[in-house]
C-alpha cells in the first residue's frame, strides 16, 4: 500500500496487521516442515534425505533466476 497523504510515492508502507499475518503463516508453515522434516528423516536415509532437498533447492534457485 502507498502512502499517498503526503504526496510521497516513494514510500512503501506495510500495515503492522499485514505483518502479523505474514509472520504467523510463516512461522506455522516452518513449524510444520520442522515437523514433517523429522518424520522422514527418522525413516530415509539422512544422506539421501539432505541431497534430495539440496537438490530440490537448487532447482528452486534455478526457477527463481530464469523467472526474473
Amino acid at each position: 500500500m502507498m502512502d499517498k497523504e503526503n504526496g510521497d510515492d516513494d514510500t512503501f508502507v506495510i500495515d503492522e496487521t499485514i505483518l502479523s499475518e505474514f509472520d504467523t503463516i510463516q512461522l506455522f508453515s516452518y513449524a510444520l516442515a520442522l515437523f514433517i522434516g523429522g518424520v522422514v528423516g527418522d525413516i530415509f536415509d539422512l544422506r539421501k534425505l539432505v541431497s534430495a532437498a539440496f537438490m530440490a533447492l537448487s532447482i528452486s534457485y534455478l526457477l527463481l533466476g530464469l523467472g526474473g
